[in-house]
């Protein structure tokens, strides 16, 4: 297998790019201060080779191994010696790689932790206590959560007592003598303790008598991992396309970045029916030695229905995509149908009409409509030709995805 790296900078310069390719799994360093001019404003790979890729991972001078919930505990408590810099460092680092902002759903979308920090990195204080609890249980500690008139916050035991550090509104309170750390009990009891750090609403939200001390349900079943097939690319931007996920309220988050993940496929080769994930009453030129002018892929026996279905997934959400075709269409009596298919929903994404030759493009922004619709992580798209006496009379040429 074999899969190329090129990392590209935003100055119009001759060392704009760097590029590496590798021949064999394995962990790479690459080593970018001898290009001084790249400033990783795109991260791309790219398989070139014959083999799938199988969870690709890229990590930044040491950081950023998150590609599941127990590897986002264990950096996050990294090099700590005693309990208290372990549930320290967890804090920070909550705090530091994420920001209060509309959750983008409801429950465990946003409350699953590999997705709290790879996909979104904000949320509500709900959102963010969930992760902090489920990350100083992971490290061994004891913890609660509190649910207030408007806040949450999370607790773990040190010792023999409970200690809140709140990681949504990067605050704690210290006891009299300015070392040791209260909980939320002793913030109820000494609403001081609170006013003298926050502003005057926090005490009351202490001092109420109907808050509630529970567990959080927190989710960690999602990973990173993800496949790309030959000829498919993936590319993670330091920037956005102004594409994001928000059922609640449609709010652009402030900060966030875009990735695109590509497939092209001439139908040249056999190659393609590795990739494709059903095919159909489906033969090729290629294989069938077929005339120059039929086209690429067409129906094995032309009378009846053919498709091929490609699935795509990505372990970040899609926000946007299109698909285009390179058709042949000879006669008023074919035509060609684009369906897409998630677990969620169909939609006929598109239908080409003969005679037609050349190339159209199906947006699936409708399809996925990530300010309607929930978080969309794999879909199928089906295309369908056939139904003609003749082979060369509907068939492709071509099929491209953007997503």
């Amino acid at each position: 297998m074999a899969v190329l790296f090129s990392l590209c900078a935003f100055a119009a310069a001759a060392d704009t790019s760097h590029t590496v390719c590798l021949s064999s799994a394995g962990r790479y360093e690459i080593d970018l201060t001898t290009h001084p001019r790249v400033a990783n404003r795109t991260i791309i790979l790219r398989n070139i080779g014959t083999e799938d890729i199988v969870n690709p991972w890229i990590m930044a001078n040491g950081r950023g191994d998150w590609f599941d919930a127990e590897r986002i505990a264990a950096e996050a408590a990294r090099g700590a010696t005693t309990p208290a810099e372990k549930a320290w460092k967890i804090w920070h680092f909550v705090r530091h790689n994420t920001y209060h902002w509309y959750p983008a759903e409801d429950a465990t979308e946003v409350q699953d932790v590999t997705k709290f920090f790879n996909v979104y990195g904000y949320g509500f204080c709900d959102d963010v206590a969930t992760t902090l609890e489920y990350l100083w249980k992971a490290r061994g500690f004891e913890t609660r959560s509190w649910r207030m008139s408007g806040h949450v916050i999370s607790e773990f035991k040190l010792g023999e007592n409970f200690v809140m550090l709140d990681a949504d509104r990067d605050v704690f309170y210290p006891l009299d003598d300015r070392e040791t750390v209260a909980g939320v009990e002793e913030c109820t009891t000494r609403p001081e303790l609170v006013s003298r750090v926050s502003p005057p609403f926090m005490a009351p939200m202490y001092a109420e008598t109907d808050k509630l001390m529970f567990q959080q349900t927190y989710a960690t079943t999602h990973t990173m991992a993800m496949r790309l097939r030959p000829g498919e690319t993936l590319e993670r931007g330091f920037y956005n396309r102004g594409k994001y996920h928000a059922l609640i309220g449609n709010e652009k988050p402030p900060t966030y970045g875009n990735g695109r993940l590509t497939y092209s496929e001439d139908f040249a080769t056999t190659a393609f029916r590795r990739n494709f994930s059903g095919l159909k009453n489906v033969a090729s030129r290629v294989e069938n030695s077929a005339s120059i002018n039929s086209p690429a892929l067409f129906a094995q026996t032309p009378t009846q229905p053919a498709f091929i279905i490609y699935s795509a997934s990505s372990p970040y959400p899609f926000v946007d995509g299109s698909v285009t075709l390179d058709v042949q269409l000879a006669t008023t009596a074919t035509q060609i149908q684009i369906l897409a298919k998630s677990h969620k929903r169909t939609r006929l994404v598109g239908t080409i009409k003969g005679p037609f030759d050349g190339q159209r493009t199906f947006p699936l922004t409708t399809f996925i409509d990530p300010l309607k619709a929930p978080a969309v992580y794999s879909f199928t798209l089906q295309v369908g030709f056939g139904g003609s006496s003749d082979p060369s009379a509907a068939g492709l040429n071509g099929f491209a995805l953007d997503a």
